[in-house]
């Protein structure tokens, strides 16, 4: 997967040795080979000067092992190229390409590079997969950025009167200027009052001045203006609304076998879902079970480990279970967690549980892991957020009978009306127990969720949801999950053949007890399994309270000892009241660590 870091400036040469101090707080991502090249340029224009650079990169080696495809990538005289992610059907396009006798490697960062070179620049709308890069164009004396549609790879960036800095992350670039951060004080307020921190539109993150670029953009500094530029390159609901009919069946065949391509060991998180018995379910009827190794989470307090199994058995398949023991140093972990993420996260199973199981896939050969991530999104998954926009919709067309048979199946837990509610971010009982500590920017502070007020149609509702909402946010954390163990994670239901299947009608997606419907009939086309009709997935479970009570009293050091806790909450009475066990919400704690553990790990500020 990789790490790059790249500098560009017109003040002053660049210090000696920062950028091999930038690069080498990425080693976790690319823990195969590191290199730093540092050049000069000479810029024209009216007023020339000379732009001092350095490309960096830390490679987890993937395709062609060989050095010769290590990175920085390219000819001195034409540029250099960092690059991280997996274009999946980058040995097809190479086929294809007239000059591919010329390619003197066997990976997809020359793909990338020759594509870049060319007149004509790269063909997105054939690239299938994730990426991320950076190239500084000798030629045309620019940098020029680029990122994947669905924003899997990470691309961060500062500019000010004199530097231009790129990175996979945040810190190196924080660690260059010597510099805190400062947190956006209306995302820390909406975190603690609703516990999600979705991204902001327009490359905003939490951490100012850093940003990001958006998914679906590539952009283009030029260093005689000292401008930025960007352009989005994929729309997805134009993608949606005029794709052609195709075989659902053939698209994810496709998605699951063009994502074993590795020269690496591949490995499969078998968490007993529908997403992930799928890609099994696909790779049993493909005869490919021998490509894979399968890797098995069980907390003990859900039945997914053992529909797993149950998978695993029926196909006569060895998997490696993995115990998830969330009290034995949680609190360290969770330290860990946040230093990774840059970012505040709700603190569930998954985002406890995905570190650990990604450490132990990284004490074997596996450096390449499969996930269903994006099944929920593309074929709708989830009944609290969908629900209550495809009712309505449903209503309104006067879709009787599956109204009728959805909201009055056995499977709701909740009428449509409660599930909205939730999804506004209404928490009466957290807002009671929690108001006396919560300062009035807290208490007011409107939930970021896309969803939360929009009552879009159902094709609307899953395309925010995969590009700009939910999906956004898993993908930021399996980034930094998998990264934080030098892993490459890969998603088949993030396939660019899946998208226009997140237009389909709701009707095929929730009917009566089933949600996802049109996957679970899929099973029928390759292998039946067990898990094929289970009705919900339990996920990994994490007891908040059980952590919070193991570890209060370091909790509250915690908390204690930050300077930007006081501005959001009450935080002597919170702190007199929790040492005298009158227990303020856990979630109010576990959110309130959240914000302090990245304030340190940043630094930050607000």
């Amino acid at each position: 997967m990789c790490g790059f870091f790249a500098v560009f400036q017109r003040a002053a040469p660049i210090p000696e040795g920062a950028a091999e101090a930038a690069i080498a707080r990425l080693t976790h991502r690319g823990p195969d080979h590191q290199a730093v090249r540092h050049f000069s340029a000479m810029i024209e224009g009216a007023d020339p000067f000379e732009l001092h650079g350095a490309l960096a990169h830390s490679r987890l080696a993937i395709l062609d092992l060989d050095p010769r495809a290590n990175q920085p990538f390219g000819r001195p005289a034409a540029g250099g190229l960092l690059y991280k992610g997996e274009i999946n059907n980058s040995r097809e396009l190479r086929q294809a390409r007239p000059d591919r006798g010329a390619f003197t490697t066997d990976c997809d960062t020359e793909l990338l590079y020759r594509d870049l070179l060319s007149e004509q620049g790269p063909d997105f709308a054939a690239y299938n997969g994730m990426w991320s890069y950076a190239f500084w164009d000798a030629a045309s004396q620019c940098v020029r950025l680029g990122r994947d549609r669905y924003g899997q790879k990470p691309l961060h960036y500062y500019l000010d009167e004199d530097r231009f800095i790129v990175a996979s992350e945040v810190r190196p670039i924080l660690n260059y200027l010597g510099r805190s951060a400062r947190l956006d004080d209306a995302m820390v307020a909406a975190f603690l009052r609703h516990g999600t921190a979705f991204p902001m539109s327009g490359g905003g993150i939490i951490a100012e001045p850093v940003r990001q670029l958006p998914p679906s953009h590539v952009a283009r500094f030029d260093p005689a203006s000292w401008t930025l530029s960007t352009e989005r390159y994929f729309r997805p609901a134009m993608t949606v609304r005029n794709a052609e009919p195709q075989s659902l069946e053939e698209a994810f065949r496709n998605a699951v076998l063009s994502r074993l391509v590795s020269d690496r060991p591949v490995g499969l998180l078998l968490s007993g879902g529908i997403d992930s018995t799928l890609i099994l379910s696909v790779l049993a009827s493909e005869g490919r079970l021998d490509q894979v190794r399968c890797f098995i989470g069980d907390t003990g307090t859900s039945e997914d480990a053992a529909y797993a199994r149950k998978c695993a058995q029926q196909l006569g398949l060895h998997a490696t279970d993995i115990r998830l023991d969330y009290t034995e140093d949680a609190f360290g972990r969770f330290l860990a967690i946040c230093a990774h993420m840059e970012k505040p996260f709700p603190m569930l199973g998954n985002s406890m549980a995905l570190p650990e199981m990604y450490h132990a896939v990284s004490q074997t050969d596996v450096r390449v892991v499969l996930d269903g991530t994006g099944g929920d999104e593309v074929f709708g998954g989830y009944w609290d957020r969908y629900m209550p926009a495809f009712a309505a919709h449903a209503e309104q067309r006067g879709h009787v009978r599956w109204h009728r048979r959805t909201a009055e199946g056995d499977h709701l837990p909740q009428t449509v009306a409660a599930l909205d509610a939730r999804l506004r971010g209404e928490d009466p009982a957290f807002a009671r127990r929690a108001g006396p500590y919560l300062k009035p920017q807290v208490a007011a502070a409107e939930i970021r969720d896309p969803l939360a007020h929009d009552r879009q149609p159902p094709r609307k509702t899953l395309l925010t949801d995969a590009f700009r909402g939910r999906l956004t946010d898993w993908l930021w954390q399996n980034d930094r999950n998998a990264m934080m163990f030098g892993l490459e994670n890969r998603s088949p239901f993030l396939d660019i053949g899946l998208v226009p299947f997140i237009g389909t009608d709701y009707r095929n997606k929730f009917r009566g007890d089933w949600n996802k419907l049109e996957l679970r009939q899929l099973f029928d086309a390759f292998t039946p399994l067990p898990t094929q009709w289970r009705q919900q997935k339990q996920g990994f479970r994490w007891q908040a309270g059980e952590f919070v009570d193991g570890n209060r009293d370091r909790l509250l050091e915690l908390i204690a000892g930050s300077r930007i806790v006081p501005e959001f909450i009450e935080r002597d009475r919170y702190l007199d009241d929790s040492r005298a066990g009158k227990m303020p919400p856990y979630g109010l704690t576990t959110r309130l660590a959240c914000i302090a553990a990245l304030e340190q790990s940043l630094p930050a500020t607000v």
